[in-house]
């Protein structure tokens, strides 16, 4: 009976909230709680939840509910979005028909549903309110905050030797990685965070504020920022994260060598960029903190040995081939169609992994090679989509995007993204500036 009470005075919380909250309102919270609640979760069901995994949910019922009428049109306008939802319908019916504890499966592939909510947000918001300025100067806001308390967590490590933690995960890699994880839970996961973050916002440090695009006029990031950002990528020395952002600057190069109007500030971008690291590298060798990563960098040199040296990279390896393995012996139709969520998993000793540390390996032996097929759709879609907006509009939100997603791409092969909000964000400002929008 007190169990009941509490789920109705929840649900009337909730509906109480979304009649009296615009879910724009709600969405900017969202936003909020991606760079700054990440370490706070609950288990539920075998799996972890956050602050912004509620969030998400609740923005995407606010507009579903309220906003239904502009919702469904705007829903069915978007060709990548459709390729998004067969996706996840394939994968839904593969739990139901194969997957032999269905329940575990389809609690997993729900927490990958909330996931893929904020695609439909960030969507949904631009679509409705056609704000992108508001929306890059709340991530920038927020994820600025992040920054700046990993700032203050590295001084605090540096002069004091003190762990500025949250909890004993943050406490271990700053005290014994010597990592920052300002308000997440881990060094790894707030890198990746910033990598996308960075890699969106960079167009928007240069050209022009006058004419040209509307979104830049409205919101211009700073030289500034730009520096503190990279620099505590630097200090968070994530491997996966300085691979993704190597390959989001490729793109942004070739980008403004391809494009003549932008090729005047190919040199202004080379004297920042070059300054810019100059800082960063008197700051890491005064702090001592150049060792680390010119060890974690050059590690991405040299996969063989890392993988034999480095536990982590080790455990990340074993999982994918061990995994890779099993899918190979699990008969061709499971090959051709998935046997569904969570059905394969790697064991080590007492601990037990589902899913890969690569989306793509991760998608293949979950999915199969028709639902790999489904989510090579959706990529292609986006790329082109980004491609196709910033050659003919010179649109420095598509190229972000572009950038970004490249960067979190190349990340996704030694590192979760699965669960990660920032990378399905991507998705949705991709379906957001699909063509006729």
């Amino acid at each position: 009976m007190e169990a009941l009470i509490l789920y109705l005075l929840s649900l009337a919380l909730v509906l109480t909230v979304l009649i009296l909250v615009p879910p724009g309102k709600i969405f900017y919270l969202t936003i909020a709680s991606v760079f700054t609640t990440e370490f706070l979760w609950i288990h539920l069901g075998g799996g972890i939840f956050r602050i912004s995994y509620f969030l998400s949910l609740l923005t995407l019922a606010g507009f579903l509910l309220f906003h239904l009428k502009k919702t469904l049109p705007f829903l069915a306008r978007s060709r990548l979005l459709l390729y998004m939802l067969l996706f996840l319908a394939y994968n839904l019916s593969i739990i139901l028909l194969k997957a032999p504890d269905k329940a575990r499966s389809l609690f997993s592939f729900g927490l990958f549903i909330i996931m893929v909510s904020f695609t439909f947000n960030f969507y949904l918001f631009l679509k409705t309110y056609r704000d992108e300025a508001s929306m890059l100067r709340w991530l920038a806001a927020f994820s600025l905050m992040a920054v700046l308390f990993g700032l203050l967590q590295f001084s605090a490590l540096i002069f004091w030797g003190k762990a500025l933690a949250f909890t004993p995960s943050q406490k271990a890699n700053i005290l014994l990685d010597k990592r920052i994880t300002s308000f997440f839970t881990e060094a790894d996961t707030f890198g990746k965070n910033l990598m996308v973050v960075v890699l969106l916002l960079l167009p928007f440090a240069y050209g022009v504020r006058k004419g040209g695009d509307k979104t830049r006029r409205e919101f211009r990031w700073s030289h500034l920022s730009l520096t503190l950002y990279l620099l505590v990528l630097a200090l968070n020395a994530t491997r996966s994260a300085m691979a993704g952002l190597l390959a989001g600057l490729l793109i942004l190069v070739s980008s403004v060598l391809r494009n003549r109007k932008a090729q005047a500030v190919l040199l202004k971008i080379a004297r920042n960029f070059f300054v810019i690291f100059a800082l960063i590298s008197v700051t890491v060798s005064l702090a001592g903190h150049s060792s680390l990563i010119t060890r974690r960098v050059s590690s991405l040199f040299h996969i063989r040995h890392t993988i034999r040296r480095d536990s982590s990279a080790s455990v990340r390896y074993k999982s994918i081939m061990t995994s890779l393995r099993k899918f190979t012996h699990s008969g061709p139709v499971n090959i051709l169609l998935g046997s569904g969520w969570t059905t394969i998993t790697t064991e080590f000793g007492e601990t037990r992994l589902e899913g890969t540390p690569n989306i793509f390996v991760t998608i293949l032996v979950y999915s199969g090679v028709f639902g790999t097929f489904l989510f090579l759709l959706v990529l292609f879609r986006a790329f082109r989509v980004l491609y196709v907006k910033y050659k003919r509009e010179n649109s420095p939100l598509a190229l972000g995007a572009l950038a970004s997603l490249a960067g979190a791409l190349v990340a996704s092969q030694m590192a979760p993204m699965m669960l990660a909000p920032e990378f399905w964000m991507l998705f949705g400002i991709s379906a957001y500036l699909e063509k006729g929008r």
